[in-house]
């Protein structure tokens, strides 16, 4: 070897032990989050492409559509169908540190017995209710066929949440990055194979419900790949695990899962508050800028989950210093990744659409997605605040501070959107998000949790 090459080499590996010395939280954050960003890069690009070709092909109302079916089949299916992957980080985590197998065995179980029974009672309500909701709430009948096929894909994603959380638990980043690829891939895949046969909406859910069955697949596959591994000592005991206090983590359930309700219908109903407020065209433009501007979103998607479960192990350890520096560390990497994307966004979003020429309408939208813009970079920059709120089991607190959040949209969307329009809405969508924000700090600055 060289010797330009031998310094080279010296010099890169004293910076990293220099780094991993003096900066230990964000080297691990940046390690593990690092196969989640490349992932959700390449889901990006996808999204992105697959976006530009739905506007191509849709108009300004299909589009809108599109929208108001995918946020009623969610905001319904985040009201009835639990989230337990809370409780697979906070108790499965902390018991498999404690090395108490039983215990972290029987709590899996109960994951994902609520997980299958929640997700099928979901499944029936958007099936029968498709019919009303088509008529009454995305005033257009025709969409009751959408709605029942996009209930199948939702059925199907049903486990994922407590087999992607235990993935989490053992670190294994690599292959939540494998099922986020394979969702881009199978989904860009069957749109296109699908529109190729046949443009329409259903070939559209067509999509979704087939590539929900095929990352359904590999997750819970690698999920029970870690499970035979981990917990063959315990697996095959009828009463692994008695004695978990059943009461505290069933409350810890319910609180986790009316905070995440709330935090959907916060998110999924503001594009059926602009739809009923305005019109669809006015909800598709709403969309499709809320889409590019979530982009951010998504890339915090990586961030978070590699930081909730580290927040979750410092408090157990009741170490504050290591809480402080994993909170600085992804306000750090939050500032990296979202000022040069958020700028880039912002200039180029008008010059990309009339680029691969789509309809002149979706224009429109430029002004929606710049003032979103700023509503999710302060989302991001305090992405670990409602972690350590639920790390601290103040879940109770960020209840109440969602309430407000969602009527603040509320009474914000009957005031400002008749009049505005869909402007009114990403103005709403910004502002809610500063004040939730707002709350969760003044609460932890007051609590001294931090």
């Amino acid at each position: 070897m060289n010797p330009v090459s031998c310094f080279l080499q010296h010099r890169s590996a004293a910076l990293w032990v220099g780094l991993t010395g003096r900066f230990p939280f964000l080297v691990r954050l940046l390690k593990h989050a690092s196969w989640l960003y490349l992932a959700n890069m390449f889901g990006q690009v996808i999204g992105l492409f697959l976006t530009l070709v739905v506007v191509k092909y849709f108009s300004v109302s299909a589009y809108g559509h599109i929208g108001l079916v995918v946020a009623y089949c969610e905001a319904l299916n985040r009201l009835i169908d639990f989230r337990v992957w809370e409780a697979v980080i906070n108790y499965v985590g902390a018991y498999v540190e404690r090395h108490q197998w039983n215990h972290a065995f029987s709590v899996l179980k109960l994951c994902y017995a609520v997980d299958l029974g929640s997700g099928l009672v979901a499944f029936a309500v958007m099936v029968l209710s498709a019919g009303i909701a088509a008529r009454w709430l995305i005033k257009a009948p025709e969409t009751a066929g959408l709605i029942r096929l996009y209930s199948v894909a939702l059925l199907f994603r049903t486990t994922d949440g407590t087999s992607s959380a235990l993935l989490r638990v053992y670190d294994r980043y690599r292959w939540l990055g494998v099922k986020r690829v394979i969702n881009a891939v199978f989904k860009a895949a069957l749109v296109l194979g699908f529109l190729s046969f046949r443009i329409s909406l259903e070939s559209i859910f067509l999509a979704y419900v087939f590539t929900d069955l095929a990352v359904a697949a590999f997750v819970n596959a690698a999920a029970w790949r870690v499970i035979r591994v981990q917990f063959a000592g315990v697996i095959r005991e009828p009463r692994a695990g008695d004695g978990i206090p059943l009461r505290e983590i069933v409350t810890f359930m319910i609180n986790t899962n009316v905070l995440g309700t709330l935090q959907q219908l916060t998110a999924k109903s503001d594009v059926l508050l602009v739809g009923y407020f305005a019109s669809a065209e006015a909800a598709g433009l709403f969309r499709l800028a809320a889409n590019l501007a979530n982009m951010l979103v998504r890339l915090a998607i990586p961030l978070q989950t590699v930081v909730y479960p580290d927040v979750v192990k410092a408090h157990t350890a009741g170490d504050r210093q290591k809480l402080r520096q994993l909170a600085r560390s992804s306000s750090m990497i939050a500032a990296v990744v979202l000022l040069p994307v958020s700028l880039g966004m912002a200039v180029l979003f008008v010059p990309l659409l009339k680029l691969i020429a789509v309809r002149p309408e979706y224009l429109s939208a430029a002004p929606y997605m710049r003032v979103m813009l700023a509503g999710v970079c302060v989302d991001f920059l305090f992405l670990w605040l409602p972690f350590l709120l639920t790390a601290n089991n103040r879940v109770t607190f960020l209840n109440a501070a969602q309430v407000v959040r969602l009527l603040f949209w509320i009474a914000g969307a009957a005031v400002l959107i008749p009049f505005l329009g869909g402007i009114g809405g990403a103005c709403l969508f910004t502002l809610s998000r500063v004040v939730w924000v707002g709350l969760l700090g003044v609460y932890v600055w007051r609590r001294h949790l931090l």
